[in-house]
């Protein structure tokens, strides 16, 4: 059929029977093109009012009729048997199921609605509108073809998909929001503030890319002020925050977490106090949730709290104990929030260097662990068989925040211990942002470095590598934090020597680490280029040698292409 604007059709009763029977095809791609079909025929109609007449009903009668309908999986052998037109599947005893598939007629009707409104205009759609669907795949069409003919309706269905748990729901929400609600009245763009301000902010954290570029860009094009919008708001925002950190969802709670964090930090200390209470206690108690991520932004939003007011014994406590966390994120922002929260309690810097010196070389503990090892324990067949398997595509909310849940194929219940060699990082993450932020004088610097160093010489263990990048990182805060002349009379020949000692030639050989190496390279590039070629080469002598030259001479030149896209990265980000 043309697409032709100039040309009219008369389009005949049979291709009506065919797009209202294709519906419920079992086959969704024929669903689907039945559906688009109904675009193409408004659009070339000689009378689309008498077909929007004639085709609405069927409409409007598959998704009344489906709308009550309930969570069951279907019977696809009895489906398959009484479709003859259904492709044959042997085994179907065997075909699993799950609860996302069904619903097909309510969504192919939706999607018939979508092409309707598409192919005839707005003018033509004054139909309300459901709320009630709960799965992605009626609530994304369904908000497609939204349009705000009745606000309080609209705000209702967009407040449950701004919130949804499926992040094309969200999109297609997002979207929405920006094209339709945005244009109203002052007065109904105030109505429409007082419920979607809280929803339109925690979606600028959500942890999909695509509703997160898409929300902040409508913040920035939509939302004038927007830090007085928020602290407008402010009281409804945080309880919609509160709310979101006992959600089930571990990636909301997330979210929410990071949003608390931008409140605490950016709005003014008399509006947040109030609330400050309530806050508190929320993430206190995400500190146990078992999803890492979530742990790891609520220790960052405690310590934002702890560095503007100040934290009690027991937060400070909780923040510690995340030194030793697993996940090494998790270990370096407890190292910082720690530093962070001495702009209120100074007195607790005696214990963090304390608490260095005594861990940093738990290293010497760590038992021998080969890659060897590691090979033969990931190909013993017996620890693997008869174990439960879990869909990544499953409904069955994974991370909980408590004990009471059903397990799922990320559940954080599934875990090991600390490991006696993540003690000793954390500890090195405490040491970098100690040193960072200059809260002990140099000479105190150089001497924790020093046993940081030490920390590194017991290698029996796989992750040894893991250790010795963060000494680098280590390394390379310090020398970020540091002009030249601090530089040359404190930290130069030290730096030089381990770097030459750990990733020139002779140093860890074949087991070397790209991480580490890049570490390596890009603080003796920084040094060169803060003392001056003369002077670099001249220390390089004195500490290293004759061979150390031509050593750090191949350091650079294997990692210059790696730091190079550093630099570039970091300078888009800057």
């Amino acid at each position: 059929m043309g697409e032709s604007k100039d040309k009219k059709i008369d389009v005949p009763d049979d291709i009506f029977k065919a797009i209202v029977s294709a519906q419920e095809h079992a086959e969704p791609r024929v669903r689907t093109l039945a559906a688009s079909l109904l675009e193409k025929l408004f659009n070339n109609s000689v009378d689309p009012s008498k077909l929007f007449d004639e085709i609405l009903p069927s409409v409007w009668a598959g998704i009344e009729e489906n709308c009550d309908t309930k969570r069951e999986v279907p019977d696809l052998k009895t489906d398959l048997a009484a479709d003859p037109a259904a492709p044959k599947i042997k085994n179907v005893e065997g075909v699993a199921l799950d609860d996302t598939s069904g619903w097909r007629n309510l969504e192919a009707s939706l999607a018939c609605y979508d092409n309707i409104v598409k192919g005839l205009g707005h003018s033509f759609f004054q139909q309300g509108t459901k709320d009630e669907d709960v799965t992605m795949f009626l609530n994304k069409p369904n908000l497609d073809v939204l349009v705000p003919t009745s606000t309080p309706a609209v705000l209702q269905v967009l407040k449950g998909g701004l919130s949804d748990n499926w992040s094309q729901v969200r999109m297609a929400s997002s979207v929405l929001c920006r094209a339709y609600l945005f244009p109203l009245d002052p007065a109904s763009r105030k109505q429409a503030d007082k419920v979607l301000i809280p929803f339109m902010i925690l979606n600028r954290f959500y942890l999909a890319k695509g509703v997160r570029l898409y929300s902040q860009e409508t913040w920035r094009q939509k939302v004038a002020n927007g830090k007085e919008v928020l602290e407008t708001h402010l009281p409804a925002v945080i309880r919609h925050y509160v709310k979101v950190l006992d959600e089930d969802n571990h990636v909301v709670r997330e979210s929410a977490a990071l949003a608390i964090g931008e409140i605490v930090e950016k709005i003014e200390r008399t509006k947040v106090e109030p609330h400050l209470t309530l806050i508190g206690e929320r993430v206190k108690a995400a500190f146990y949730d078992e999803s890492w991520p979530v742990r790891d932004r609520a220790c960052v939003c405690l310590s934002l709290i702890g560095k503007r007011w100040g934290v009690e014994d027991k937060v400070w406590d909780l923040i510690v104990n995340n030194l030793k966390d697993q996940i090494w994120s998790v270990r370096e922002n407890a190292a910082w929030g720690l530093v962070q929260c001495l702009e209120k309690r100074p007195e607790k810097l005696e214990s963090l260097i304390s608490k260095f010196k005594k861990d940093i070389g738990s290293t010497s503990a760590e038992p021998r662990r080969t890659r060897k090892d590691v090979e033969q324990q990931a190909n013993d067949l017996d620890r693997h068989r008869n174990q439960q398997l879990y869909s990544c595509g499953s409904l069955v909310p994974k991370l909980h925040k408590s004990a009471n849940r059903v397990t799922g194929c990320s559940d954080c219940m599934i875990t090991r211990p600390t490991r006696v060699w993540e003690i000793s990082d954390g500890c090195a993450y405490l040491q970098m942002h100690v040193a960072a932020e200059r809260k002990v004088g140099e000479e105190e610097v150089l001497e924790i470095m020093e046993q940081a160093v030490d920390a590194t010489r017991h290698e029996e263990y796989l992750e040894h590598e893991s250790l010795k990048t963060t000494i680098l990182k280590v390394f390379n805060k310090v020398v970020d934090t540091r002009d030249k002349k601090e530089l040359e009379r404190h930290y130069c020949n030290f730096f030089i020597r381990y770097i030459v000692q750990r990733c020139g030639a002779g140093g860890l050989g074949d087991g070397l680490g790209n991480l580490m190496m890049f570490e390596g390279e890009r603080c003796l590039r920084t040094i060169k280029a803060m003392l001056g070629e003369a002077i670099f080469w001249e220390r390089v002598e004195e500490n290293c040698g004759g061979e150390g030259r031509g050593m750090v001479e191949d350091i650079l030149r294997s990692g210059s292409g790696r730091t190079l896209l550093f630099l570039k990265k970091r300078g888009r980000e800057a």
